[in-house]
């Protein structure tokens, strides 16, 4: 079984997709049907909540491997939310030491460490789908603007191609989950203002057609 086909769908749209075979396998492109469900598990968040999921399992029509369908806000082999993850990210890029964003956030500064130190591996990566996916999203975009580092880089592309997705779609809730009482602590918020800052000002600038 391998974990970690994320969609940010809601409930209801997970299981539309399966029924009318919108789901595909990402390792042979088969159609994906319903497979029962995961053990249920426990995510930490903001404040030392917990979100709790039971995520369902689908199976390939052809290559036969079973996969669990994850909501956007659960990533595969963690035990924190995405949120929580994020604003270490976003942190990090802006100079703070996993040290002091551990205790900030409540998460083992050793944890936070593996976070960091696995996304700068795959920095460029993340820039590169974050650049591609934010000019699909609105073509008028302008150059993103290099932030200072690898890090802070794939942070700022990802973040381009969020807003960019937020405008064209609209906000969206996380799926299967509610968050409206989990809030980051006002450090993170500040690590979070200070480098997408940027990205508002840029966003608001404007905007040159081509001939």
């Amino acid at each position: 079984m391998r974990e970690g086909v994320s969609r940010d769908l809601g409930l209801d749209q997970v299981q539309a997709d399966l029924g009318g075979s919108e789901l595909r396998c990402p390792d042979c492109s088969g159609r994906l049907r319903r497979w029962g469900f995961a053990r249920t598990r426990s995510l930490r968040s903001f404040g030392g909540g917990r979100v709790w999921l039971r995520p369902r399992r689908v199976r390939c029509t052809i290559c036969r491997v079973t996969h669990v369908l994850l909501p956007a806000l659960a990533p595969p082999h963690r035990a924190y939310t995405i949120d929580v993850v994020g604003q270490a990210l976003l942190a990090s890029a802006c100079g703070r030491s996993h040290r002091t964003i551990g205790a900030d956030l409540g998460v083992p500064a050793d944890t936070v460490r593996d976070w960091i130190r696995r996304v700068r591996a795959r920095a460029q990566w993340l820039r590169v789908q974050g650049t591609i996916a934010a000019h699909r999203l609105d073509p008028m975009l302008p150059v993103i603007v290099p932030a200072g580092s690898a890090l802070a880089d794939a942070m700022s592309a990802l973040a381009t191609a969020a807003a960019a997705m937020v405008r064209r779609l609209g906000p969206t809730a996380p799926a299967m989950a509610d968050h409206r009482d989990d809030r980051p602590s006002a450090a993170s918020r500040a690590a979070a203002r200070r480098l997408t800052s940027t990205h508002r000002r840029r966003s608001h600038a404007p905007k040159t057609a081509t001939a």
